[in-house]
């Protein structure tokens, strides 16, 4: 079996899921009895060895060693080996994969993905405020997360994974920026208001999309405000804003009542009138947890 340290190098060769599931392959080639005791002794080694991998990742991501590309290969090796760990168990027909270990994994994955957006991102909210200033281009910005995301492996599922989270963090901080800001000043240095928005959310579409093809659209909810942005129509509004909270349940109805604010060319009693339209349509709601409007 793998130790902790040799996996390091591993991973970026051939991971411990393919060397185990290689090895189980030859055992049932030779007969049932010789698998079933591989996977039992593979369910042992593998229960220790994520005790000593987690706690060995655990204190590197903690101290923030590594780059993006040893966070992609730490999250990449959780997955793998967390689908590994159950998959053996249910071979085996036992329990024997410890909840303990992968939990671990699970926190260990979550950790790695934190970091790693905060390393890919970290200079995102201060170039999203210079943009909006009229001091810098978004062509800047995603200039820079490409060169930071290039050389990932693209051929795991683990990429898509980690392209979606990166995605939707910067989408998430893009609107948090624009509501930071003022309507009026934005639409002297940069035009009409939901025109830009809308080119934005397209153009991180088409840079995210070409990092994986397969990626989410978390760009829709950025289209979404582009249009409640620009309607002029007040029932055009209303069903603008109940499409919204049709397509996105968790947005609350603080959040959405400080985006008509800060929309403007509303009175109090137009404001009134469209949440009292979604209140009607959908009284049961939560409030959204994401931060990105708290802020």
């Amino acid at each position: 079996m793998l130790g902790s340290g040799q996996l390091a190098g591993s991973q970026s060769r051939s991971s411990p899921a393919r060397c185990l599931r290689s090895v189980a392959r030859r055992a049932k080639s030779v007969s049932r009895s010789l698998l079933g005791e591989i996977q039992r002794i593979s369910l042992s080694e593998l229960h220790t060895f994520l005790l000593r991998f987690t706690a060995l990742e655990r204190k590197r991501t903690g101290n923030g060693e590594g780059g993006v590309s040893h966070l992609f290969r730490t999250i990449n090796t959780c997955r793998e080996l967390r689908l590994l760990a159950v998959q053996l168990a249910s071979e085996a027909q036992t329990d024997a994969a410890s909840p303990a270990a992968v939990n671990l994994l699970e926190e260990l994955e979550a950790q790695a993905t934190k970091q790693l957006l905060h390393t890919v991102t970290h200079n995102t909210e201060v170039c999203l405020r210079s943009y909006f200033r009229g001091n810098t281009h978004l062509q800047q910005l995603l200039s820079e997360l490409k060169s930071q995301l290039k050389n990932l492996p693209t051929e795991c599922d683990t990429h898509k994974v980690v392209m979606d989270a990166v995605y939707s963090q910067i989408a998430s901080l893009y609107l948090q920026q624009l509501l930071l800001g003022n309507r009026t000043h934005l639409e002297k240095r940069h035009g009409e208001v939901g025109v830009v928005i809308r080119e934005d959310a397209e153009e991180m579409q088409e840079v995210f999309s070409q990092q994986n093809v397969n990626v989410e659209k978390k760009n829709e909810l950025l289209l979404k405000v582009a249009d409640i942005v620009s309607c002029e129509d007040v029932d055009a509004l209303k069903i603008s804003c109940l499409q919204l909270s049709t397509d996105y349940p968790d947005v609350s109805m603080k959040q959405l009542k400080k985006l008509l604010r800060w929309r403007g060319g509303l009175s109090r009693q137009q404001v009134k009138a469209v949440m009292e339209m979604r209140m009607m349509e959908s009284p049961r709601q939560q409030p959204w947890t994401c931060c990105c409007w708290c802020r």
